[in-house]
């Protein structure tokens, strides 16, 4: 059997981008991936034993192999090589099993380019061989949890959400998960919260909590979260809102800035590796002119720069300088009246099938 004989599969389409009237959800491009498979006698549906122990194929887990360069996309296909070797008592939890849904935070990736072991929910009580790649939580689960993704099983997006967070190493971490789920329009705060507390009691729940008191709606990258987190815990600032639409008195839009302190009228951004080009870099310019033209002061953070000791100086200062800034008031967050009134996230959701 060789590589060009397996079936190559893609993610199906996700029923939540035929809603009426509403902008798709952020997902995911549908990535290629290889199912693992057993050794076949015949290398009609795998390789044979001697073809298995060649060079031409890649052992995933007991008697499961793959081609050595079924590589596709890298963290799709270790969830399913993972998810090939489950036991029947076992599902594919915590941040693979929301890549699975499409996901587009959630890359098996820490903050330092590090590779997360796919993490894996297991029946209590059963001595197991541990997964290969995988990082297995004892804890058990209902039937009602578990779902299907691509043939794995998978547990739901509400389950999957409270999983990654109880295991997060710090609350900040667990306050991204929930923000990038209701980034991808997974959940929303007051779902979530409904959810967790109906969930029975397990380890990790005083992380969960202490990370949904500081968790909010709207942030559209972790380095969004991170930067806000600073502002809110480590500059002691009122919370600010994340990428509101902001428009001139006239109605005219202004941007849709990370972050906006309200009432000291103070915008926050963090800029990625793109804003470094110069076509970008001209545009900041001018869009951080334009909003000083109409009242707001300004700060900004580049790659590198999210720590505390950086930051909270910079946001201090950025608010001293609007208190006593002589600039007339110019711009509103209401929305004009000619416009469509923008939905809250829950009321997007109420117009969506739920996310499996």
């Amino acid at each position: 059997m060789t590589s060009e004989m397996l079936v190559v599969m893609a993610l199906p389409k996700d029923p939540l981008e035929g809603a009426w009237m509403l902008d798709p959800p952020p997902r995911i491009a549908r990535p290629q991936f290889v199912v693992p498979v057993a050794v076949d006698p015949s290398g009609q549906r795998g390789p044979t034993y001697g073809q298995s122990r060649g060079p031409h194929w890649r052992r995933t887990s007991p008697n499961r192999f793959v081609p050595s360069d079924a590589i596709y996309d890298e963290t799709t296909q270790r969830i399913v090589e993972v998810a090939a070797a489950l036991p029947p008592d076992a599902a594919i939890t915590g941040w693979a099993s929301l890549r699975l849904a499409g996901a587009p935070y959630f890359d098996g990736r820490d903050h330092r380019m590090r590779e997360l072991p796919v993490p894996v929910v297991a029946a209590r009580g059963r001595h197991r061989r541990e997964l290969e790649g995988a990082r297995v939580h004892r804890e058990g689960f209902r039937p009602d949890e578990i779902v299907h993704r691509l043939g794995a099983r998978c547990t739901s997006v509400d389950r999957a959400i409270q999983d990654e967070m109880r295991h997060s190493d710090d609350v900040r971490l667990a306050v991204e998960v929930i923000d990038m789920a209701c980034h991808a329009q997974f959940t929303s705060l007051a779902r979530f919260g409904v959810y967790v507390d109906a969930a029975p009691r397990r380890v990790g729940m005083p992380t969960l909590r202490a990370a949904l008191e500081l968790a909010s709606e709207g942030a559209q990258s972790r380095q969004e979260v991170q930067m806000r987190l600073i502002w809110e815990v480590d500059a002691g600032l009122p919370r600010p809102l994340c990428n509101p639409t902001l428009y001139s008195s006239s109605g005219r839009f202004l941007a849709r800035p990370d972050l906006l302190d309200r009432v000291a009228g103070v915008v926050g951004e963090y800029d990625g590796i793109h804003h470094d080009a110069d076509p970008q870099r001209g545009r900041d310019n001018t869009r951080e002119q334009r909003l000083r033209n109409h009242g707001l002061e300004y700060f900004a953070a580049v790659r590198g720069e999210l720590a505390a000791k950086i930051m909270v100086p910079r946001m201090h200062a950025a608010r001293a300088r609007a208190a006593t800034s002589r600039m007339p008031r110019a711009w509103t967050l209401v929305r004009p009246l000619h416009l469509t009134p923008e939905l809250t996230l829950d009321e997007i959701l109420d117009r969506r099938p739920p996310p499996i």
